[in-house]
């Protein structure tokens, strides 16, 4: 994903919509946002616009570090990125991507519906991460990226 550069914020947005409510299904792809303090509309813009987010056909995606945000890596040093994972239709996959590439995909058995993903990161990695979560049902969840910094 080039489009996802060092210096580049773009960030994920879902909805939702039909003009037929008869046969077409509405609410199928969401938004989660995290917000600094009460929800109001300015709140979730500017949760949305940090890239505290994630979208999701259906299963549910909590970070360690919020999305959106910078992890600063040490030389000599170490750290882990960790995801806790809920999909009330079972969990079949988890993948963590690395500047576009996957390094750590882990497959779930038929009905486990909560998981802890944990990815360590050294200070050879820098760019960004995030994780694409997939249901047994195939309805999958991807979030915005955590930014990966190094310093000495």
């Amino acid at each position: 994903m080039a489009i996802l550069e060092p210096g580049s914020a773009l960030y994920l947005t879902a909805g939702s919509d039909t003009h037929d409510v008869w046969n077409g299904v509405s609410d199928d792809a969401r938004v989660y946002v995290h917000v600094d303090g009460p929800l109001t509309v300015a709140s979730f813009v500017e949760g949305l616009k940090r890239g505290h987010a994630f979208v999701s056909h259906g299963p549910l995606v909590f970070p360690d570090h919020m999305y959106g945000e910078t992890v600063t890596l040490h030389a000599g040093r170490s750290t882990a990125l960790g995801f806790d994972l809920e999909a009330v239709n079972g969990l079949r996959q988890a993948t963590l991507v690395s500047n576009g590439k996957a390094i750590t995909v882990v497959a779930y058995p038929p009905g486990r519906t909560t998981a802890h993903l944990s990815a360590p990161l050294d200070a050879t990695l820098s760019g960004w991460c995030a994780v694409t979560v997939e249901d047994a049902t195939g309805m999958t969840a991807y979030t915005d990226p955590i930014w990966v910094a190094t310093a000495p």
